[in-house]
């Protein structure tokens, strides 16, 4: 659970900074690309990615995480709690 929540939080800060994030999916993208790798792309192709980039200086962009994680029910007993004490600090 908590390898999860850690991930979230870095997703959080990712998010507070947009180009930077698009900055580096792309870069991820022409190095793998380069290398003769498969794209990590599923929808569309890194023409749409950058083209998202462009937009996104323009727009407001809203992010939401989920936390799906097996065996986790949302009561005290599941764990939430917990989980929101470590995404707050």
């Amino acid at each position: 659970m908590y390898q999860v929540a850690e991930q979230v939080m870095k997703g959080c800060k990712w998010a507070n900074n947009s180009e930077k994030l698009f900055d580096r999916l792309i870069d991820r993208e022409i190095k793998r690309l380069g290398k003769g790798q498969s794209s990590r792309i599923d929808k569309d192709d890194l023409k749409e990615l950058k083209h998202l980039q462009k937009v996104s200086r323009m727009a407001k962009i809203k992010h939401t995480f989920y936390i799906v994680q097996t065996a986790i029910s949302n009561t005290p007993q599941g764990g939430i709690s917990a989980l929101e004490v470590t995404l707050s600090s």
